[in-house]
């Protein structure tokens, strides 16, 4: 009997090599709950990803600081395809932001394919080998009726070209989103752009139309100006602009286009002013003529 309670009663003993692990596990599990905090409250590294807003700031900023250039000429090649045609050109886009503008398109040396004049109440654009003068009320729309879409009229293009950006965008963002090391900034519902994609130096590196058009711009380092600009509208046809130089020039004239004799004159539409032809009705004309 008493054999029997001794093994009775060693047999509900703590075992030692148990009561070491329980120990072992408790004090690890401890440590690890202890680290953790600890790297809880460690200082974290700040995320580099500007707000919206100040993003936008540091944007008018840099606008603010471009030179201002009234009078300008601007000389860059155009590589323009579509779905029907393919077309390298040099372009020279001179006058003045006050109006008028005006661009001439050359396709190898001296043989110039069209001259574009635009003012505040029109656009004309005279075609040497139709022998053709063609009038519309602004400058996109009548690009687009002669097959060269553009989301911007001359003055805008002067402008996008010389880094003013601003002046083609709506006044303030509505909403941002981050995207890697750049930010999406979304404008109202009302305005024809619906964002702008700006990188970590708040340069403009694409711009989105509300109607499926894009503009991308391509910097070189730091520098704020793009030298390759690329216009792509919604039918996927796409201008490749390359900037070759950009001057600050004056003009004493009124950029006014010369017509050849025969020269045929069509309305792109019929809310042209009067003034655009000097009071004279579309049609064909004899002798020389100078529109304004």
């Amino acid at each position: 009997m008493s054999a029997i309670s001794s093994n009775n009663t060693f047999s509900h003993r703590t075992n030692p090599g148990r009561a070491y692990f329980c120990i072992y596990g408790t004090v690890c599990l401890l440590c690890c709950v202890i680290l953790s905090l600890l790297a809880g409250c460690a200082p974290q590294k700040p995320v580099q990803r500007p707000h919206q807003d100040t993003l936008w700031t540091l944007f008018l900023q840099k606008q603010t600081a471009l030179p201002k250039i009234r009078g300008f000429a601007i000389r860059a090649s155009i590589n323009y395809t579509s779905a029907r045609q393919r077309h390298r050109v040099i372009m020279r886009l001179y006058g003045d932001l006050d109006y008028p503008i005006r661009m001439d398109l050359e396709a190898g040396i001296g043989r110039t394919i069209s001259v574009w004049r635009e003012d505040a109440s029109s656009w004309q654009a005279y075609l040497p080998e139709e022998n053709r003068l063609y009038l519309a009320r602004d400058g996109k729309t009548g690009a687009r009726s002669l097959g060269f879409p553009s989301p911007f009229d001359l003055k805008e293009l002067a402008q996008v070209l010389q880094g003013n950006i601003a002046s083609v965008l709506p006044p303030d963002p509505v909403a941002g989103t981050p995207k890697n090391d750049k930010h999406y900034l979304f404008f109202p519902a009302r305005s024809r752009i619906s964002k702008v994609l700006l990188d970590a130096q708040a340069r403009v590196i694409e711009i989105y139309g509300k109607k499926g058009w894009t503009v991308s711009f391509d910097y070189q380092e730091s520098s704020p100006y793009s030298k390759k600009i690329i216009m792509t509208m919604e039918d996927d046809t796409r201008a490749t602009l390359r900037i070759k130089s950009i001057t600050s020039s004056t003009f004493a004239t009124d950029l006014a286009i010369s017509l050849e004799d025969n020269t045929e004159i069509i309305r792109l539409d019929e809310r042209i002013p009067k003034a655009s032809t000097g009071g004279k009705k579309a049609g064909t004309y004899s002798g020389a003529h100078t529109l304004k």
